[in-house]
């Protein structure tokens, strides 16, 4: 589900990135033409999620468990290495260490023999398709996704800003009353609302920030039930000349687990040590 809802949520917001509205003399530039400018912007979508394949990258997640006023009573945290594949269901995100400490020799063996495994018996049932026809499946999903995305949406250009010294464009959006979406991801996507910015000359988004509109069931409510005013962003930066990649994301709102149990959270995820794909990485993994 991720990779499709990064498609759609990825932004950039750091301590040196804050949106700064422009002087009141340079606002007298018009806004770019709204058709034309989305247009670029659907394009640009599909080919940083294709270039961000070709990257083995580190995932730091912190979950902080919160009481009823906001205060932190439990944090745990986790650190992992993701290793890509044309697959999205088969992208690898080992787990090296918990809570700081990292883990044992024999869990990480025993963590690798079983995506292995998986990886390989999802690779049988691939062998009458080639890897071209796999990616492109993957490709034509990922770009209904983006058509659909937009089109349940009601997208409004507002104003232009200052993102970490580069001119953005501000766009609001909500959910258009009764337009229905295929996907699951797009489903879900639906009930929420909020903000993105994009870089006007570059036509990447910088900043996306989201709140639920209504309570959002995830598995019909078995699984998890995420409720209204649940909050959220995500972050992206310029990597090596070449793509736009994900920085950091942050969830802070209620849900509750497995229909009994209930909590507040706020979940944060920081992303790192991009480097270069290679057959190599996928299947020697680093274990210092």
């Amino acid at each position: 589900m991720i990779p499709r809802l990064v498609l759609v949520t990825f932004v950039l917001l750091t301590a040196d990135w804050l949106v700064v509205p422009l002087r009141a003399q340079e606002e007298v530039k018009p806004l770019p033409d709204l058709a034309s400018f989305v247009a670029e912007v659907k394009s640009r979508l599909q080919i940083n999620q294709t270039l961000l394949k070709n990257y083995t990258y580190q995932q730091r997640n912190s979950q902080k468990h919160l009481d009823k006023n906001g205060r932190v009573k439990k944090t745990e945290t986790r650190l992992y290495e993701i290793f890509p594949n044309a697959d999205p269901a088969l992208t690898y995100r080992r787990l090296v260490e918990k809570d700081g400490n990292r883990l044992s020799e024999s869990e990480s063996t025993k963590q690798d023999r079983d995506y292995e495994k998986r990886r390989a018996n999802a690779e049988k049932k691939r062998l009458k398709k080639s890897h071209a026809e796999t990616e492109e499946k993957a490709r034509q999903e990922e770009k209904e996704a983006i058509e659909e995305a937009f089109r349940v949406f009601d997208i409004a250009m507002e104003a232009r800003e200052i993102i970490g010294g580069r001119p953005a464009i501000r766009f609001s959006f909500e959910p258009k009353p009764g337009v229905k979406a295929k996907s699951k991801e797009v489903k879900i996507l639906r009930n929420f609302a909020g903000h993105a910015w994009f870089d006007e000359e570059l036509y990447e988004m910088v900043r996306f920030e989201v709140e639920a509109i209504k309570d959002v069931s995830l598995g019909f409510g078995l699984v998890a039930k995420l409720h209204k005013g649940s909050k959220g962003f995500f972050e992206r930066r310029h990597f090596n000349g070449e793509v736009w990649l994900p920085s950091a994301t942050q969830f802070t709102g209620n849900l509750r687990l497995l229909l009994f149990k209930r909590m507040r959270m706020e979940v944060t995820d920081e992303f790192f040590d991009f480097r270069k794909f290679t057959v190599e990485t996928s299947v020697s993994y680093d274990r210092q």
